[in-house]
């Protein structure tokens, strides 16, 4: 069965489960807000603990030696396990009795450690609190952190009824009163016990640990065998590195200055007599992969200390859960799994599925480049098995050609009642061919002249402030031209000359996404060309996605060819949205603006790739700015507003059942805030959020911010 198909009945039966979909609902509204307030009060934070996680990949083997050196001198057993079955076999010839109490441990997950240690008969016990309620409902893991949210508080009332013998209340601080004395119980009688480690540091052979919950140190320190189970990506250089990661871990994990607890181990108890202590401390350090993904230049992938932020925020996981991902869960997830496990089974896992809204780089500790990643690895799926006949042809033949493109939606809005067939509310197109579900889908409708051919090559005006090349990208260009050519009246009254460049191609980013490198660079050095050789002060831009790559140019370059890298990083410098050009150069907001029509309410979509929820977040932005200030519009925000509107470029044509519950959720949203437009920066998510709203009946209308300046007057 193909790796896609696989996927797909992942989605589909994920998409129906909604109790655990309410579950995340609950969990993650209470987490987001949090977090992001907490990560405002530490700005440096996640460029501190990137340098930090660089630094111990880059020296990994140098760590390995110190640490283990260290480890050993402190009295600890170190053992460097290869893979995966070298840790079982070291483990499992350790731990010969039961029961074996087990903190919450992502590489025990990886490498199968409980399943291996109940082979043996073995009595295992989970005393993290969900991880305990996942064994009990023989369930798995659904978050990094928060591994129960998808049970239902009735079934774990059942559940631990059934433990003490007699009906409970339901009743919070009950439940974790019977989970408590029973978890109490059984460490207290267990001779070995298992745990991970946030930290390793290699200057004083210290494990540490950070939680919430008072589990953890009583498994280390209990048993009289402690056990650590950790990759060798864990290591760092010193003790106030390891301080660095466990606090960054509560901040952006739980929204927490510092975990509740926080565990140092340096070696077993001083003395076997001792009350407390391990007598033994056995450090398990698992390659696993690691260093196959280091030499593959896929190191960042383990620069994750498995917070969980990722998840909290990635529009794919809060639809489907850990459908995405495999041993760990979400884009990280699926990149990690390429290389602990294989690459066949990371497109199983959802390699396909990730949006590329860059959502999980600005809630990252790391910054970690998930998506950057997961391109790179669609990169070495394409070389293998190819791209496939009808995406093929749609990216290598049409959009890697504007001609192509402008010629293929011309045809298309001539025959549009064969293909295409008007939408009852005249807002879009229904496809009459397409996967299941997808003929359902609205989309923008063709249109027979493109911008590019019917925009002059140049707007003049008498004493510009400015010379801006407009880039307008391929949707503006066959499908929303009106926002092109409102674009341009609204830089002409501002008195800005205009460029079009008619030559400009794609931005290429739907090829980079999908793998193709060496397109995508095609298109990039012919868009850099043609968009210097304008010689403009700024190359202005109306849609977030094809901003958000002609400023990303350089990163197709580093390494590989210096020249077209200078060049990119010189264009780079000049890209900007048309709305911040407005604003930020041109003051539109002190001119007066006024609504010429009558009063309406208005909300704000920001579009993924031009929101910064690390920096920006409880801020204006420059839309709301405007909005806020318009004579007769009343600016409304809308619930979840940062949130993805699900169009996903061509992640939507292979997954329209997930993207398209995606942008349902937002569509409902926008329509429970009862405002009369939605407005946003990207005709990508024009397309969606009006696919969205037609599907629910709703008549809000979706508008480009600059249509909407277009509509007003200004004191000039």
């Amino acid at each position: 069965m193909k790796a896609t198909k696989v996927f797909g009945e992942k989605i589909t039966s994920a998409i129906q489960d909604d109790e655990s979909k309410r579950g995340r609902d609950r969990a993650l509204n209470i987490i987001r807000p949090n977090m992001l307030k907490m990560v405002q009060k530490y700005p440096d934070k996640h460029n501190q603990l990137r340098a930090v996680k660089r630094e111990s990949l880059n020296n990994m083997s140098d760590l390995v030696d110190q640490a283990t050196a260290k480890l050993e001198e402190n009295g600890c057993k170190v053992f460097i396990a290869k893979d995966a079955a070298g840790a079982q076999k070291y483990i499992c010839n350790i731990v010969n009795q039961g029961p074996v109490v087990k903190s919450k441990s992502n590489v025990a997950k990886e490498i199968g450690l409980v399943e291996a240690l109940e082979e043996k008969g073995l009595n295992i016990v989970e005393t993290d609190l969900g991880d305990w309620i996942n064994q009990l409902a023989k369930s798995k893991a659904s978050h990094t952190l928060a591994p129960a949210i998808h049970i239902p508080a009735e079934k774990v009332r059942q559940m631990f009824s059934k433990i003490e013998g007699r009906e409970l209340s339901g009743d919070i601080d009950e439940l974790v009163g019977v989970a408590r004395n029973h978890l109490r119980a059984t460490m207290e009688t267990a001779r070995f016990g298992i745990t991970g480690a946030n930290a390793i540091t290699a200057d004083t052979g210290s494990v540490i640990l950070t939680e919430n919950e008072g589990n953890i140190r009583a498994v280390t320190t209990l048993p009289k065998v402690h056990i650590v189970v950790a990759g060798i990506n864990k290591i760092v250089p010193t003790f106030e590195d390891g301080v660095l990661v466990v606090q960054s871990a509560s901040i952006y994990g739980v929204g927490q200055d510092i975990g509740t607890y926080i565990s140092v181990i340096s070696g077993p108890a001083k003395s076997k007599k001792s009350a407390f202590g391990p007598e033994e401390v056995h450090v398990v350090l698992i390659d696993n992969g690691r260093s196959a993904a280091k030499e593959a230049g896929f190191e960042e992938a383990f620069y994750c200390i498995n917070c969980g932020s990722c998840q909290n925020f990635c529009p794919v996981y809060d639809t489907i859960g850990n459908a995405f991902g495999k041993k760990y869960i979400g884009g990280s997830g699926v990149v990690q799994t390429a290389f602990t496990r294989s690459l066949a089974e990371a497109e199983e896992s959802g390699l396909s599925a990730c949006l590329s809204c860059g959502t999980c780089i600005q809630v990252c500790p790391n910054s970690i480049d998930t998506p950057g990643m997961i391109s790179r690895l669609r990169s070495t799926v394409l070389a293998e098995k190819g791209m496939g006949t009808v995406k093929g042809y749609a990216l290598n033949k049409v959009l890697r050609n504007q001609r192509r493109l402008e010629g293929a939606a011309g045809k298309a809005a001539k025959v549009k009642g064969i293909l295409l067939v008007p939408d009852e509310q005249k807002r879009g197109c229904r496809a009459r061919i397409g996967p299941a579900g997808f003929k359902n889908r609205v989309l923008p409708m063709p249109t027979a002249q493109s911008f590019l051919r019917t925009a002059p090559s140049t707007v003049k005006v008498s004493n510009p402030k400015m010379k801006v090349a407009l880039y307008s990208g391929c949707l503006v260009n066959v499908a929303y031209t009106d926002v092109g050519h409102t674009a341009l009246k609204v830089l002409k009254n501002n008195q800005v000359e205009v460029v079009v460049p008619k030559d400009q191609e794609c931005c290429g980013l739907p090829m980079m996404v999908n793998g193709d490198m060496d397109t995508a660079r095609e298109l990039a050095k012919k868009n850099i060309d043609l968009l210097l050789e304008a010689d403009a002060d700024k190359v202005v831009n109306v849609c977030a996605t094809c901003q958000s790559m002609l400023h990303d140019y350089p990163l197709l370059f580093a390494g590989l060819d210096e020249e077209y890298h200078q060049r990119a990083v010189k264009l780079a410098d000049k890209v900007v949205d048309i709305v911040s050009l407005l604003v930020d150069e041109l003051g539109i907001n002190n001119k007066g603006l006024k609504f010429a029509g009558d009063p309406i309410t208005v909300t704000y979509h920001n579009p993924c790739h031009l929101k910064d929820l690390r920096t920006n977040y409880g801020k204006h932005d420059n839309p709301r700015l405007l909005l806020s200030e318009m004579a007769g519009i009343t600016f409304s925000e809308c619930e979840g507003a940062d949130k993805c509107c699900g169009f996903g470029g061509t992640v939507s044509f292979d997954h329209y059942n997930l993207t398209g519950c995606i942008g349902r959720t937002k569509a409902e949203e926008i329509a429970a805030s009862a405002v009369d437009v939605v407005c946003t920066s990207c005709p990508g998510c024009m397309a969606s959020l009006t696919d969205g709203l037609t599907q629910l009946g709703s008549d809000i209308k979706v508008k480009h911010m600059v249509e909407l300046i277009a509509e007003s007057d200004w004191n000039k």
